[in-house]
């Protein structure tokens, strides 16, 4: 579709299906949320602040690059479209878009109403140009990534963290299957919520107990390369154009995917935090989408929620190796910045 076309100068109503797919698979594909023209102006700096050119491979000596911000949007203005249908995924039972917006927490300069430059990008690697791809189910392919993991490298976590309230990933560039795209699992939210719903004193971001400082996803690639628990046809390639956005469950398994075709392939992840924890045991029983696939993921009945449960533990931000990371490359890109102005 052309974006040219789109009208992302509108909000979105969500349709009845798209919210069934949501409450079946955890995810929807909001198309044409921006047109190319916004995402080109967006993005006009990324080749100097990597310090890559997009026309000489030679010099595409990262595959992937988690690139630190500079500067934020709002989201309200710059794509009302996604806004809007971010609200309504956390907005109380059949509410508004006005509705959710209230639950949203500003943050320092508006920062979770906001997207970034804080771009990923997936360039591919010298040994994929040329390659043969296989013939396979997308999901026997995607399965033994191993970069599996659940959003949020930077709280404590629990089931109704409220830090992470959706994953969201606007694409800044066109994705065609095996060009990068995010892997999702969408069998993986029935485990994970399970897991944090045993856990109620609270797990760091790889999900061991708040103790133990080891960042190693040991928990999360065993629960993706588990046939018996994630089926084969679950695990999916996020593709689409430039200006789609996907709105995806905050307990998802996601990985990071190999670009086979080597044509960049550019995203960003922008957190969605909310005022006040999910509320699982809402008297009034309505509950958001978003609350609503977490109670079937565990096999709470239509409109019944978790009785008298609540967290046995502290809410704590985290400092996770990739925080300090950005923090070091954020400053190498100022320099890069400035004398490319200069």
């Amino acid at each position: 579709m052309s974006s040219s076309n789109s009208d992302n100068h509108s909000g979105h109503t969500l349709s009845e299906a798209q919210k069934s797919h949501f409450l079946e698979h955890g995810y929807i594909k909001v198309p044409s949320c921006f047109t190319r023209d916004q995402a080109s102006s967006f993005t006009s700096d990324l080749w100097t602040r990597l310090g890559m050119s997009p026309t000489d491979k030679s010099t595409w000596t990262t595959e992937r690059t988690n690139m630190p911000w500079h500067k934020h949007v709002s989201v309200k203005e710059f794509s009302p479209r996604a806004w809007s249908a971010i609200c309504q995924l956390l907005a109380p039972e059949s509410g508004s878009e006005e509705e959710g917006d209230v639950r949203i927490t500003n943050g320092g300069n508006g920062v979770y109403r906001s997207w970034s430059d804080g771009f990923i990008v997936n360039v591919g690697r010298d040994g994929f140009d040329g390659r043969e791809i296989e013939d396979m189910e997308e999901g026997e392919r995607l399965r033994g990534l191993g970069g599996w993991h659940v959003d949020g490298d930077f709280f404590v976590h629990y089931l109704d963290s409220p830090e992470q309230a959706i994953l969201v990933i606007p694409l800044w560039s066109d994705i065609k299957p095996h060009g990068g795209g995010t892997a999702i699992a969408c069998d993986s939210i029935k485990h994970i919520a399970k897991y944090l719903h045993q856990h109620p004193s609270g797990l760091t971001p790889w999900f061991k107990p708040t103790t133990d400082p080891t960042e190693i996803r040991t928990f999360f690639q065993d629960l993706a390369a588990d046939t018996s628990r994630i089926r084969t046809k679950s695990i999916i390639e996020a593709t689409g154009e430039i200006g789609d956005v996907y709105l995806i469950h905050p307990l998802m398994l996601h990985s990071a995917s190999e670009n086979l075709l080597r044509i960049p392939r550019v995203i960003t992840n922008p957190p969605v935090m909310l005022k006040e924890p999910f509320n699982f045991d809402r008297e009034d029983g309505k509950y958001s989408l978003v609350e609503k696939k977490t109670l079937r993921e565990l096999g709470v009945k239509e409109g019944e929620g978790l009785k008298g449960w609540k967290i046995e533990g502290e809410r704590m931000p985290w400092v996770s190796a990739r925080i300090k990371r950005q923090e070091a490359e954020r400053q190498k890109e100022k320099e890069r910045l400035g004398s490319d102005s200069a």
